[in-house]
């Protein structure tokens, strides 16, 4: 079990001369003082501070890294070691000799040999890999800034290496009678959490792990325009957000979530495959359900969920006829649905849904969607030009207004770009190549990543001209 901060604080003992001074410094801007060279370490803690900083990583407390520092650190020197360690740092000391011995025993526990899992999963998390793939006969390949590549110092990975990876994140579940090669779930490794793909091929194991952040960012960290802030605000509609995997369509429905749980007094229910970021009840009450484990789909779980007295529902993914349906259903009845589909841009988005039913529905489900929608975000996330080896969101935003409704009701979706157009000084709407623009304007990525990413080159060249 990890210490917590009351175990960390203790008396230095009278007889201390610096290593007094130094504590009586460390309580008087209430930083705590390690004082027992022989606490207990947390070894993934410590090998998240890279050694050659000046600091020892303790232990992980409430979504914290506690990091020792021999004296009371200035804040470049706690800035440094929070870029590093990529996740918020919580403060302590330890004076003089304490610093000396607990250095000497974290070299010992860096030397020491980790399973091959976690000393994958620690070179991914130091490289700020979004995306671990792992399979027999190659290395261990990450995706940094958008791109794979094999992580450095990796020989191929044999079959037993993937034997042990696959039952280091799904134990037993895969010597089930019932495991059909596929299995999909979230796992925890210190802080981070991870949603995990275990499948085999060849005969033999592979594995698929997205990195999911300890925290949900900001909406403001995100980038993404202000109309899609004020879908938090809605009481009732559909909200669909929409993108290719890995576009981040996770992290900004849980942003919108996030912004809810803080602002209004809701009742949130959340129905994801699998569960990826966690949410604590702060101003609304959260409720959230892992198809697999807590229902045995997403239909079945939307369905008990218009039972339990929600404000606000999440669909990790609509699937399906039945869940779609039922989407649609919730929305008409009151409630605030937010849910995602895989298209790259908004007319791709309602055809997708309106083709899934059968010929003779697609009418009465074209009149619900015109009814219920009120946004739709489509987003991409391109090479950054500030930030090497990272991604910067750009996005389509579309609100649907009551001449885009009607668009919808008649079957006129091709229309709906023209639409979109025209409705961005009035309704704060963003077609896809305007966002490209206007990120390309503002030094964000590169005049060479929007034209290869543009979906109208005409268009876009015409926004990139008037901005």
């Amino acid at each position: 079990m990890n210490p917590s901060l009351g175990d960390l604080i203790t008396s230095a003992p009278p007889d201390a001369d610096d290593r007094e001074a130094i504590a009586r410094s460390a309580r008087a801007v209430g930083v705590p003082v390690i004082d027992d060279p022989n606490i207990p370490l947390d070894a993934s803690a410590v090998r998240a501070v890279p050694a050659e900083l000046d600091a020892i990583g303790v232990a992980f407390h409430e979504g914290y890294l506690v990091v020792a520092f021999r004296s009371v650190p200035t804040p470049s020197h706690v800035h440094a070691v929070q870029s590093r360690v990529g996740m918020p740092v919580h403060v302590a000391v330890a004076p003089g000799a304490v610093f000396d011995t607990l250095r000497v025993t974290t070299t010992q526990m860096r030397d020491s040999h980790l399973p091959v899992t976690e000393r994958i999963i620690e070179q991914c998390l130091r490289a700020q890999a979004s995306d671990i793939h792992l399979s027999v006969g190659t290395p261990p390949i990450a995706r940094i800034g958008g791109e794979l590549a094999p992580l450095e110092g990796w020989e191929p990975l044999s079959s037993d290496d993937l034997d042990s990876i696959a039952e280091y994140f799904a134990g037993s579940a895969i010597h089930d009678p019932d495991y059909n090669g596929d299995l999909d779930i979230a796992a925890v490794y210190g802080n981070w959490r991870f949603r995990c793909s275990i499948f085999r091929q060849r005969n033999s194991f592979a594995g698929a792990l997205r990195i999911i952040p300890d925290r949900v960012p900001s909406f403001e960290s995100l980038g993404l325009p202000e109309t899609v802030r004020r879908f938090s605000k809605l009481r009732q509609g559909l909200v669909l957000v929409c993108g290719v995997t890995g576009s981040g369509k996770s992290t900004t429905l849980a942003s919108l979530v996030d912004i809810i749980n803080h602002e209004r007094n809701e009742h949130v229910i959340t129905i994801e495959d699998p569960i990826e970021y966690l949410h604590a009840s702060k101003r609304s009450l959260i409720h959230q359900r892992e198809v697999g484990e807590d229902s045995s789909s997403f239909s079945a779980a939307l369905r008990a969920s218009l039972r339990q007295d929600p404000d606000v529902i999440l669909v990790g993914e609509m699937r399906d006829h039945e869940t779609i349906q039922t989407a649609l259903h919730a929305a008409e009845t009151g409630h605030l649905v937010f849910s995602t589909i895989h298209a790259s841009d908004t007319k791709g988005v309602l055809d997708r849904i309106i083709d899934v039913f059968p010929a003779g529905q697609q009418e009465q489900v074209r009149t619900m969607l015109a009814h219920t929608l009120e946004g739709v975000v489509c987003q991409s996330l391109v090479p950054s030009a500030i930030e090497p080896g990272k991604r910067h969101v750009v996005c389509e935003v579309m609100t649907a207004t009551s001449g885009i409704k009607a668009l919808i009701r008649e079957g006129h979706t091709h229309q709906i770009p023209s639409s979109m157009q025209s409705g961005v000084d009035e309704h704060g709407m963003q077609p896809f190549d305007l966002g490209l623009a206007k990120a390309v304007r503002s030094g964000i990525i590169t005049e060479d990543t929007g034209r290869r990413w543009s979906h109208d080159s005409a268009l876009y060249r015409s926004y990139i001209s008037k901005i």
